[in-house]
């Protein structure tokens, strides 16, 4: 193989990395799919049943239970796109990616089981929350916490980027 021939070879490598583009090609419970394509992002979301209508998923699952959801007031990082799905378990699910693609944060509203792990820290306005880490690469760092009726579970990875405190401020801004 000539040099031109790597140089053309690398830059098709690194244009498919940058671009965004998934080959989605694996197998997922809600809504299984294959594709010998790449997908973009947005187009994988669609296949999941996830839409960008976040405001309108939100207030179905309200109507649902007839409840008002609380929500942080920030996000960990500047959001380029959101999505959202009310799951088969009747969770709310969704999903806020940043202009950094690794950068992914992710806020579920379970209405069908209470929080059930035991609290390993308190935040400064006195939630008891359970976190965790998950050995992933990367580490993908989760915050459980009780919020009205609803178990709320707070996660982002990109976690070697984002102390643990920062999650706990995100968690302690979420009103009752």
């Amino acid at each position: 193989m000539n040099m031109q021939t790597k140089v053309v070879i690398v830059y098709i490598v690194l244009l498919v990395v940058f671009t965004g583009t998934a080959y989605a090609n694996v197998h997922y419970k809600e809504g299984d799919f294959t594709s010998e394509k790449p997908m973009t992002v947005k187009e994988v979301y669609k296949v999941k049943g996830y839409t960008t209508e976040v405001k309108k998923t939100i207030k179905q699952f309200e109507e649902k239970y007839q409840s008002k959801l609380n929500f942080p007031e920030r996000e960990p990082f500047e959001v380029s796109e959101t999505y959202g799905k009310i799951k088969e378990d009747n969770t709310l699910s969704l999903h806020f990616l940043g202009v950094n693609k690794k950068d992914l944060f992710q806020i579920e509203v379970n209405p069908n089981k209470p929080f059930r792990k035991h609290s390993n820290y308190i935040t400064n306005n006195g939630k008891k929350v359970f976190i965790e880490e998950v050995n992933h690469e990367p580490i993908i760092r989760i915050l459980y916490m009780k919020n009205a009726k609803f178990e709320y579970i707070l996660s982002i990875n990109n976690s070697e980027k984002y102390e643990k405190q920062l999650l706990i401020k995100i968690a302690e801004s979420i009103s009752e």
